[in-house]
């Protein structure tokens, strides 16, 4: 049986393909006030709102046996940055870019490949619909990822898995937003014309600007 997809499940089997996330931060302005006076326990505390999503967001990107010091890195850079963060409510992107850029250290200094996680399995077990579970469509998004450039998967990749927007995206890798929307949605499209979608579904919708 063939599977038709809707223009607007394309956005959902992203989401499900690398795994949302997403990060309560109602205490973090406070938090963020009393680290830069430097009180003592408000940035141990910040480091456990967000060490889970900074470990993911290492994870994805490097091999298991240099994860933890990138992690430290990570951190030991913010605490000395704190003082300088203007936009307290946009800690968590301010983070990530600071592990993004020491990822991006890591990789010229080992040379090592851009890498990226994705667990084909999420789709089943995040979105029900028993179309979704076929065979044919697990191996079929799988081969379409395998044609995303590294750039693209990268931008999909900290869109629906790191929860980020695409002005966060823009800022952490230093990207012309214009360019990176451009990007963005061509992926969704060059996805629309790969996987089986509905004749009359071809306008993008449900793929946020």
């Amino acid at each position: 049986m063939r599977i038709v997809l809707s223009a607007k499940s394309i956005s959902l089997l992203f989401a499900t393909l690398v795994g949302s996330i997403g990060i309560a931060n109602w205490r973090e302005e406070r938090l963020l006030a009393s680290a830069k006076r430097r009180e003592p326990g408000s940035f141990e505390d910040l480091q456990a709102m967000h060490s889970e999503a900074l470990r993911r967001f290492i994870a994805r990107r490097v091999a298991p046996a240099d994860r933890e010091d990138l992690y430290q890195e990570t951190w030991v850079s913010a605490w000395e940055r704190l003082p300088s963060l203007e936009d307290r409510g946009k800690f968590r992107a301010w983070l990530l870019t600071i592990g993004f850029r020491r990822i991006q250290d890591y990789r010229r200094r080992e040379h090592v490949r851009p890498r990226l996680a994705m667990q084909l399995e999420d789709i089943s077990a995040s979105y029900t619909e028993a179309g979704y579970q076929q065979v044919e469509l697990k191996s079929t998004l799988q081969a379409f990822w395998n044609t995303c450039s590294t750039d693209q998967q990268e931008v999909l990749t900290m869109y629906y898995a790191d929860g980020l927007t695409l002005a966060e995206i823009a800022k952490i890798t230093g990207k012309n937003l214009n360019t990176l929307k451009y990007q963005f949605y061509k992926v969704h499209d060059e996805a629309l014309k790969m996987l089986p979608v509905e004749a009359d579904s071809a306008v993008r919708t449900g793929v946020p600007a």
